[in-house]
């Protein structure tokens, strides 16, 4: 927060934090373990619009939902933070055929605000 009223000059104002979490062995369906993708929205007044809904194209709504993340994140009034974890992802474990890594990294992201979460395989100290 000091750091919001820092950046901003002014006092505290509405923030959001997402943390994006692996549900894959938390819901009874049989997800695939490489299955990428969400699984649906948290918010009640989304729920509320598509539960009135029998029938809906599902295209219609993936870009009601694109839309509707694209107003919550442009909006100025709204601090966005965002996380999400990687440590338990085989990074270290991928081999395309020159070994497996020493080291994983990310290149730069388009995302303000933005804190990965990922272990380090080993830590390379050089003299």
């Amino acid at each position: 927060m000091e750091a919001s009223r820092s950046n901003l000059g002014m006092s505290l104002r509405p923030s959001v934090l997402r943390h994006t979490v692996n549900l894959r062995k938390r819901v009874t369906l049989l997800l695939p373990e490489n299955l990428a993708g969400n699984v649906g929205k948290g918010s009640e007044q989304v729920k509320e619009k598509y539960a009135a809904k029998v029938g809906f194209d599902s295209k219609e709504t993936r870009q009601e939902l694109k839309d509707y993340y694209r107003d919550l994140i442009d909006n100025e009034g709204i601090d966005n933070y965002n996380c999400t974890s990687f440590c338990r992802f085989t990074f270290y474990e991928t081999d395309f055929g020159w070994e497996k890594p020493a080291w994983v990294s990310f290149a730069s992201f388009p995302i303000k605000n933005m804190l990965w979460i990922f272990h380090i395989q080993r830590i390379l100290v050089i003299n």
